[in-house]
């Protein structure tokens, strides 16, 4: 008999220990997660106060209007996200209103202030089950909106290139191939077999059907808009402490697509802080000192966590329930 009861005790002690083990795994990821963001948060701090002096006296100069301005536009590219997320979940077969989508995607996106990038698709997908969208399918929708939006994003990040060009011939031939790589990846086929790969990375099935080309279209169109609307927020903020405007404003429109891809890709990051400040003072140095374009990049995160919260306080009162 005891031995019996032992042959039946192991399976059960043997999940145990496998549950123990995947739990102190996730908490060591947690906690390496949080170590690497706050010393990522550390070296951001310490570069501001080295030159204080300086960052100081160029964030005096920004004007109160220019931050309003500047505020507005985060809040429009915020929209113009809600709205591609909402027509990738169309495309997958669920239909939300646009002001139920905005309390999904702005309540949702917050999870991104935790380390690690999953959160923010998790609360996507469980307010997005509230409106009557399979959890499923809601995650599902996120990544494919997230595809867009690095696609999308690296195709604006190509502006940058003529800048560090120099009129070599060979680099703008990069620029042209590396444009039509990244158009490529906007086509419903390749899209499909980048969001499956994904898929298959976090376990997850693949895609229930593919987007199609007016859906791709509409998509990427609204998360062009949505660049625009944040590049254009930081080329106020850059020309407000001195940059030329003319120069500037391809390297504003890049720079913050570039910085905001890297933030997301570089997930022991909370919302990329410190790598994306890192991109934007590369992608302003040709039009801005150093110290400068760091205020700069402080002012740009500020507006941008303001904007996050504001917008999420905005639609919390809306009902999504089914």
């Amino acid at each position: 008999m005891a031995a019996v009861a032992r042959d039946v005790d192991a399976p059960e002690s043997s999940k145990l220990e496998q549950a123990a083990r995947g739990g102190s795994r996730r908490r060591l990821k947690a906690g390496a997660q949080i170590a690497a963001g706050l010393v990522l948060f550390g070296i951001v701090l310490l570069a501001v106060s080295r030159d204080w002096r300086h960052v100081h006296a160029t964030l005096s100069r920004i004007s109160a209007w220019e931050l309003v301005l500047s505020e507005l536009l985060v809040l429009a590219g915020l929209g113009a996200s809600v709205l591609v997320w909402q027509r990738a979940l169309q495309e997958l077969g669920s239909r939300v209103r646009a002001a139920a989508a905005s309390k999904i995607y702005l309540i949702g996106q917050l999870g991104k202030y935790l380390p690690g990038s999953v959160w923010a698709f998790f609360a996507q997908m469980e307010l997005a089950h509230k409106a009557g969208a399979p959890r499923s399918r809601s995650f599902t929708a996120s990544v494919v909106a997230v595809c867009i939006n690095l696609v999308t994003g690296l195709a604006v990040g190509t502006l940058v290139i003529p800048s560090v060009a120099h009129g070599e011939a060979w680099r703008y031939g990069a620029i042209v191939a590396l444009f039509l790589v990244v158009i490529a990846g906007l086509s419903p086929p390749v899209l499909t077999r980048l969001v499956d790969l994904l898929m298959r990375v976090v376990r997850r099935p693949p895609l229930e059907r593919s987007v199609s080309w007016k859906g791709m279209l509409v998509g990427s169109g609204w998360s062009l808009g949505s660049w625009a609307a944040y590049g254009l927020s930081l080329w106020i903020l850059a020309v407000g402490v001195g940059a030329p405007a003319g120069k500037s404003l391809p390297l504003c429109l890049a720079g913050v697509a570039l910085a905001m891809t890297a933030g997301f890709i570089v997930v022991v990051a909370p919302s990329g802080i410190g790598v994306r400040e890192a991109v934007l003072v590369a992608a302003l140095a040709p039009v801005l000192t150093t110290s400068a374009a760091l205020a700069v990049a402080l002012v740009l995160r500020l507006l941008f966590t303001l904007g996050d919260f504001v917008a999420a306080a905005a639609v919390a009162p809306i009902r999504i329930g089914r």
